[in-house]
């Protein structure tokens, strides 16, 4: 099965590139490329490490990293703390404490410079097989009814996009959460540094 994946562009050629590679990529989506400006990436010190980050979460490594972030939740019964829990399909029991900081690190600073250049937009992501836990329907002692994502959110800006994430168990339970952005809960657009197109 053809994947799409691209060819090959060395990490430096894509630093070197971002903001071409941006701004061609927000015209693309009809969105003003006025604020990516060569100004504002020496302003950010958008790093190498940073571009090679993001661009291994955007494989099949965004299962391991995610993993490990959601190893440090508190899954209860499931398994303690730096241990994948049980439900995970993938890396189930292992421990996971201490491995993979630096490139989580990079990821998370990657993402947080390139959010200063993201239009504020309505994402979606789609979801097969879960259930909301109850923190989702019961207001905590604070009156808050919400829960957490441990691991890093890949969402999409196209609905149909998330619905087909929805598809394939016809039994189990079905998600799509619409978001807004804002300012201060921005995510970053990884499109022009993908593996896939």
């Amino acid at each position: 099965r053809d994947l799409g994946i691209r060819e090959l562009e060395k990490p430096q050629v894509l630093l070197d590139g971002a903001v071409e590679k941006i701004r061609a990529e927000f015209l693309k989506l009809g969105w003003s490329p006025n604020g990516v400006t060569p100004e504002l990436f020496q302003e950010l010190k958008f790093q190498l490490s940073e571009v090679i980050g993001l661009r291994l979460y955007t494989g099949p490594m965004f299962i391991v990293y995610n993993s490990a972030l959601r190893a440090m939740a508190d899954n209860g019964p499931a398994a303690p703390p730096g241990i994948i829990p049980s439900w995970d399909r993938t890396f189930a029991g292992q421990d996971v404490r201490g491995s993979y900081v630096t490139t989580i690190h990079v990821i998370n600073s990657g993402v947080v410079k390139l959010s200063r250049v993201q239009p504020a937009t309505t994402i979606f992501r789609g979801a097969c097989g879960m259930k909301l836990p109850k923190s989702f329907m019961e207001p905590n002692e604070f009156n808050i009814e919400a829960g957490v994502e441990y691991g890093f959110m890949s969402t999409t800006l196209d609905r149909r996009v998330a619905e087909k994430y929805c598809k394939g168990q016809s039994d189990a339970p079905s998600l799509i959460f619409e978001m807004q952005q804002g300012m201060v809960n921005r995510g970053a657009f990884l499109g022009w540094l993908s593996q896939y197109p």
